[in-house]
């Protein structure tokens, strides 16, 4: 179940991610959290850049 402490655990844990990154437009991240309680992030681009 999804409660408010988890919401903002999970909140509190995207910011410190997002503050470290430099390039931010058409980026996708995506966390989750497992079972144990360990949160995974992921981020990827949305689309490639042109060459």
């Amino acid at each position: 179940m999804m409660t408010l402490e988890r919401q903002q655990r999970l909140f509190r844990h995207l910011l410190a991610s997002l503050s470290e990154k430099t390039e931010l437009i058409n980026q996708a991240l995506e966390i989750f959290e497992e079972q144990n309680g360990s949160l995974m992030l992921i981020d990827y681009a949305l689309f490639k850049q042109p060459k």
